[in-house]
């Protein structure tokens, strides 16, 4: 298999002999607990799987990616990414299970499959291809995580990427190359709390931070004479300890969503304003801590990389989705960085503990991915002559 030529028939053969190696490498995967903040022994499975497959340049970097690294030609690098992070913590239990139809388990699709193929593609691609290959497992993608994996990746970059796919288990057929920006924030109020009528009690820290909220309601759902979409929304109240206590303290987790970075600021300031106001209004304490921000970034519809994919999804009979993602993808763009995000299979109960993939959509995924990264280096390799 070479950039110049590739028989479909062939690669197809050759990811479904592939396919047995694939779950292995899934179960594994999956079964290796890696919440935000603490993936660290999902990350050594990876790179030690990378090292048996005679990657020669393996690394955990300072933030707890992994890379792996694989140049054979002094062409442009292309990056293949996913992440090592996933919304289960150490105690969900991690078991997989697998059957003739479906893999299911926490995480077997939100990411380990985007992970399991990153080890496929070493298996896959001949040492000679594409040329100069990155394969990067990040850390940080999800909640709070705030992308920092893939930042400081870019960050730290020796090389301008030429290219970069993101892999996602999920949603075969999307195809992102654009992001809707966020900022969120975390809103804490601190009182005096106390029995409801044996104490001298300060303000409600709950009554407070509802009424905030409606303020922050009427301020901001007025329409929009922009285009634009934006919007707050008021994700999470909690605080208190029972019937009659006056609560300590109460949090409130807002986020700002907007397809354009200055409706976001905007919305941002009228939300920091509204937060002021109330804090003006004394007898407790109100603190604001940004927990992630986002930029909305994109790709043009018409940019090269995108063409390629429409185009593979046409030759294997895949309705292309395009759509919006908030994934590493944005960061990639953000740097100037042409980045499409893929989905690698069709599969339900994302984030929840009974995860499934659907294992017969897997292999059109793998080929889509295999096809997607060899045209990429073929049309970046072309431009470099």
């Amino acid at each position: 298999m070479t950039l110049k030529e590739v028989n479909l028939s062939d690669l197809r053969q050759d990811v479904a002999s592939d396919r047995m190696n694939l779950i292995a490498d899934i179960v594994k995967i999956s079964q290796t607990p890696a919440p935000t903040f603490d993936e660290r022994d999902r990350a050594e499975v990876l790179a030690s799987r990378f090292r048996e497959l005679y990657v020669d340049n393996v690394y955990i970097d300072p933030e707890g990616n992994v890379v792996a690294h694989r140049k054979t030609r002094d062409v442009p690098p292309v990056c293949v990414t996913a992440h090592l992070d996933t919304v289960f913590d150490r105690s969900v239990n991690h078991t997989v299970e697998v059957n003739d139809r479906v893999i299911t388990g926490p995480s077997v699709g939100d990411d380990s499959l985007g992970l399991a193929t990153l080890l496929s593609i070493v298996r896959l691609l001949p040492p000679e291809e594409p040329g100069n290959l990155i394969l990067l497992g990040t850390t940080g993608t999800e909640g709070q995580g705030n992308l920092r994996g893939c930042r400081y990746f870019v960050e730290n970059l020796d090389d301008q990427l030429g290219a970069v796919l993101c892999l996602e288990g999920h949603g075969l057929g999307r195809i992102d190359y654009w992001s809707l920006g966020n900022i969120r924030l975390r809103v804490k109020a601190t009182s005096k709390g106390g029995h409801v009528w044996r104490d001298e009690t300060g303000p409600n820290p709950i009554k407070i931070l509802s009424e905030l909220i409606t303020r922050l309601y009427q301020r901001v759902e007025e329409p929009n004479a922009q285009d634009n979409f934006g919007v707050i929304n008021a994700g999470r109240i909690e605080g208190g300890s029972s019937f009659n206590t006056v609560p300590y303290s109460c949090e409130l987790d807002l986020e700002i969503r907007s397809d354009a970075n200055d409706l976001m600021e905007k919305l941002y300031d009228q939300t920091m304003e509204v937060i002021g106001q109330t804090q003006k209004q004394g007898r407790l304490t109100l603190s604001v801590e940004e927990v992630t921000r986002r930029p909305v970034t994109g790709l043009r519809e018409d940019h090269w990389l995108v063409d390629e994919v429409e185009e593979i999804h046409d030759e294997l009979g895949i309705t292309s989705e395009p759509g919006p993602a908030s994934s590493d993808g944005c960061i990639f763009i953000d740097a100037g960085i042409p980045t499409v995000t893929l989905g690698l299979a069709r599969g339900h109960h994302r984030h929840h503990e009974d995860e499934a993939v659907e294992l017969d959509s897997m292999e059109t995924g793998q080929v889509q991915v295999m096809m997607a990264l060899i045209r990429s280096a073929r049309r970046l390799a072309l431009k470099s002559d």
